[in-house]
């Protein structure tokens, strides 16, 4: 009877230690879900007083973090389903936990805060920001616009103002492409770019050559002139976008079309 009381304990004992580990996937906007998507997963394993000899297993692709003894990467295989991961100490299985996995849906520019092509010229002199949003999807991405070109096209017979220089930065200039079809882009002059730096913050950059590329994720104030003369109908084109994530690696995405409600 002792034996079996003793043997009860030590039950309930493991048990309680067990319930006390976790893991979590910090690549998730919400790290509680089962979720695993076809890139890079930082899985987190918490509750061990001693991580040396920690490790983890699943039906995918995984390495350890060499300085972080409780951080594992996973690169789900494709078409997988599901996975299961499991986290060892000295061997033996502590813990065990199923993810559903899915797919990485295709990262979409937006301007703004809304995922519409239909706005108002207040609502992008508001917010003229170009965002990277991943569609129905929970990964916290680290994707963000470096540069793109910009057209505008306007469909008109009065312009407010025709081609002019800004200042010693920027120059409008409008081109007529038909009767009442105007293409306005602004021109970026000589020693007035701007480039990413490390930190995340912009700074000026000497150029030779003049350029129609916008450097950076946003309108500028010269953009933004030429909303003076948009109407209902006109159009904005994002083309060439460039992003780039946190690990250095750049990517081109389609078009972004946005017309003036």
């Amino acid at each position: 009877m002792k034996k079996k009381i003793t043997i009860t304990i030590f039950t309930m004992l493991t048990f309680s230690c067990m319930a006390q580990i976790g893991i979590y996937n910090t690549s998730l906007t919400d790290t509680t879900l089962n979720i695993l998507y076809n890139y890079t997963n930082t899985i987190k394993v918490y509750g061990i007083k001693n991580y040396d000899y920690l490790e983890c297993t699943s039906n995918s692709r995984i390495w350890k973090k060499t300085n972080e003894r409780n951080t594992f990467i996973i690169n789900v295989i494709p078409d997988v389903k599901n996975d299961t991961i499991k986290i060892l100490l000295n061997d033996s299985i502590i813990y065990q936990r199923g993810f559903v996995c899915f797919k990485m849906p295709y990262l979409k520019a937006i301007l703004g805060e809304r995922d519409d092509t239909l706005l108002t010229v207040k609502e992008i002199k508001e917010n003229p920001q170009l965002k990277i949003i991943l569609p129905d999807c929970y990964f916290n991405h680290s994707f963000r616009v470096v540069n793109c070109k910009v057209d505008f096209h306007l469909f008109t017979t009065k312009l407010k103002k025709r081609s002019h220089r800004i200042d010693k930065y920027y120059k409008v200039e409008y081109k007529k492409i038909q009767e009442s079809n105007y293409e306005a882009k602004v021109l970026q002059l000589r020693d007035s770019v701007f480039l990413w730096t490390e930190t995340g913050e912009l700074i000026p950059k000497l150029r030779k050559n003049k350029t129609y590329r916008v450097y950076g994720d946003r309108l500028n104030y010269a953009h933004l002139t030429i909303l003076d003369n948009m109407n209902k109908g006109d159009k904005i084109v994002f083309n060439e976008i460039t992003v780039r994530s946190a690990d250095g690696a750049d990517l081109r995405l389609p078009d972004l079309i946005i017309y003036i409600e």
